[in-house]
């Protein structure tokens, strides 16, 4: 979830690759897409918030809301009424230009409305969200059709 890994695939990785694979087609940024699950899922939210330029569509399964910068939280000790700064941060500067695919699996405990309250705060900003959530727990399981729905999302 930290910034500088979002810039660093933002600005040096995709770059880098483009240079150095120029006789491949390149996807422009309506179809470049970042995916990512648990704490992958908050690094794909902030890819959102950070690289806007960068990505069009942000995949986010089971998004570890606990997380804080600070590691201070933990997932168990995370309740389904507190803050989240994940969302905080997030909806602190919501990017219309990215489409953002929310899952979470529904035995994910606080985890669950946790989502469903980011996905609705990103529809009221403006951003086209979608949230979908699949019965199982924090696993594989489900992530590997969440990831197939999202790529869904792609405009053709």
């Amino acid at each position: 979830g930290r910034r500088e890994l979002v810039l660093d695939i933002a600005e040096r990785l995709l770059p880098t690759l483009r240079a150095k694979y120029p006789e491949r087609q390149w996807a422009d940024r309506t179809q470049t897409v970042l995916a990512g699950q648990s704490l992958g899922g908050v690094t794909a939210l902030m890819a959102a918030r950070h690289a806007p330029e960068s990505f069009g569509l942000v995949l986010s399964h089971s998004p570890s809301m606990w997380w804080t910068p600070d590691n201070r939280n933990r997932p168990n000790h995370f309740s389904a009424e507190e803050r989240s700064w994940v969302s905080e941060h997030v909806l602190s500067a919501p990017s219309p230009a990215v489409r953002t695919h929310l899952c979470v699996g529904s035995l994910e405990g606080s985890t669950v409305p946790q989502v469903k309250q980011l996905h609705e705060k990103l529809r009221a900003a403006g951003v086209e969200s979608h949230c979908s959530v699949y019965t199982g727990g924090h696993d594989y399981a489900w992530w590997r059709g969440a990831l197939i729905d999202g790529l869904r999302l792609l405009p053709r």
